[in-house]
């Protein structure tokens, strides 16, 4: 059997081709990879940016009963009522990310947090004379040492 000229100088090539092919379809992988890493990494980025600012607005939510105590003003309450709906974007905000199961299971406390601050937070406020009533400091206390310490425990952090 003649091997020809062509087809001598042809087999090379061929195995060439096949080698070029190889390396692309491997940095294809590898790009692919990488690619991936760096979408994780900057949602990973995001979840720390929001979950910093929910952590930042839930301590200072409950400032104003705090303050509504001290001083008597009914002004705190709208206060309260403006960072209330900071909170809400920024829990809306997160919740609306890829989470992990376990962030999901978090978000499940932080809101149950949420409802009692806002509950502990309409009750204070509904109390006349705040800076004389035993109710109210309770109430204050409870949501400091409880919620506040929870909250920043809670939200996920890296």
């Amino acid at each position: 059997m003649q091997t020809t000229i062509a087809k001598k100088i042809a087999f090379p090539f061929l195995i060439i081709l096949l080698l070029l092919i190889g390396m692309i379809g491997i940095t294809y992988q590898g790009f692919k990879k990488v690619t991936a890493s760096l979408d994780n990494m900057e949602l990973e980025a995001v979840k720390r940016g929001i979950s910093g600012n929910l952590r930042f607005h839930i301590t200072q939510l409950l400032m104003p009963a705090n303050d509504f105590i001290i001083t008597g003003h009914q002004h705190y309450e709208s206060a309260f009522d403006s960072l209330n709906n900071i909170v809400n974007n920024n829990f809306y905000e997160f919740s609306k990310l890829l989470l992990t199961t376990t962030e999901k299971q978090l978000l499940i406390k932080i809101k149950s947090n949420l409802d009692s601050i806002r509950s502990y937070s309409k009750q204070i406020f509904s109390i006349p004379e705040p800076r004389q009533s035993q109710r109210a400091i309770q109430l204050m206390e409870t949501m400091d040492y409880r919620f506040g310490e929870e909250v920043t425990s809670v939200v996920p952090q890296k």
